[in-house]
């Protein structure tokens, strides 16, 4: 075998094994704190998928996929429909991914740049039963006083938008009636607040969904959701990134 060949085999072995470790490290972990999601056979069926996400030809945006936990992406698949209404905060992936399977699609986006590149793949797919709103964070001097965890705070725990305020941005589904969507995807900024606004425009047996859950900040906002929802929790392997992630899914059980 030639030596170029020789070194490409040993390369690609090695990497295999790196990832094998790091999926099985990210499997303890998962079996050790959440033992109710770990399930050897599904945990096997996506390691495939798992590393193949990692190649740097791949991304939400070009997939046409959301940027949640595979589970919760199969659950999807499954619930949409071409009668839907989908809302949801944060442009990407899952602008396409919904364009493709549902009646129409209301986005609300803090970047421009960001929003034009989806824009872009959006048209190059020819999907038109979408609407992308931007609405960036505006000036609040105050805001780092606030708790990003308040719902009522509607700020973002990033550094990167430290005296800023997404009340606009949050509010925004505040434009529609109450039980308009059938979906509602929360995966910006300032999640709490959006989580919160969203809740009462789900509509009876619709869904809403909250990625990151297991991050501490979003707990306040999900207890919002204890009465009338049912909740679907997605503990484990999650696309473009090492570590696994939880994505939370209510069904809506009380009308509007």
């Amino acid at each position: 075998m030639p030596t170029q060949l020789l070194l490409r085999e040993k390369l690609n072995n090695t990497v295999f094994k790196r990832h094998l470790d790091i999926y099985r490290h990210q499997a303890r972990i998962l079996k050790q704190t959440n033992p109710h999601h770990y399930h050897i056979h599904q945990l096997v069926r996506y390691f495939p998928t798992w590393r193949e996400k990692l190649k740097p030809d791949h991304t939400p945006l070009l997939d046409q996929s959301p940027w949640i936990v595979f589970a919760a992406i199969q659950f999807l698949e499954r619930k949409t429909n071409k009668r839907m209404r989908v809302f949801e905060y944060g442009a990407g992936g899952s602008t396409l991914f919904f364009a493709r399977r549902v009646r129409e699609v209301v986005t609300v986006e803090h970047s421009d740049s960001w929003a034009n590149d989806v824009r872009a793949e959006a048209a190059r797919h020819g999907y038109t039963n979408y609407s992308l709103h931007v609405i960036p964070p505006e000036p609040a001097p105050l805001a780092h006083t606030h708790d990003p965890s308040d719902p009522h705070a509607a700020i973002s725990s990033s550094a990167d938008y430290r005296g800023y305020t997404f009340k606009k941005y949050a509010a925004s589904i505040n434009a529609y009636p109450d039980g308009y969507f059938d979906m509602v995807l929360v995966d910006g900024r300032a999640r709490p607040a959006c989580f919160m606004h969203a809740l009462p425009k789900v509509k009876h047996k619709g869904y809403i969904i909250l990625d990151n859950t297991d991050r501490p900040t979003y707990q306040r906002a999900m207890h919002l959701a204890k009465d009338g929802f049912q909740l679907y929790d997605f503990v484990g392997p999650t696309p473009y990134v090492y570590q696994f992630t939880r994505t939370s899914i209510w069904k809506k059980r009380t009308r509007a």
